[in-house]
């Protein structure tokens, strides 16, 4: 389970990383406001 977790965190940083070179601020605001629902969510419903 720890190996999937750190896949996916490696492709979500990887992702990051391309929208910041790719300068695609509209992309990377969504990417991050998609990541803080999803973890929020996650998190708050225990």
């Amino acid at each position: 389970m720890n190996g999937v977790v750190i896949l996916v965190l490696g492709l979500v940083a990887m992702a990051i990383i391309k929208l910041i070179i790719d300068k695609n601020w509209v992309g990377l605001a969504l990417c991050i406001i998609a990541l803080f629902l999803v973890l929020g969510v996650g998190h708050s419903s225990k």
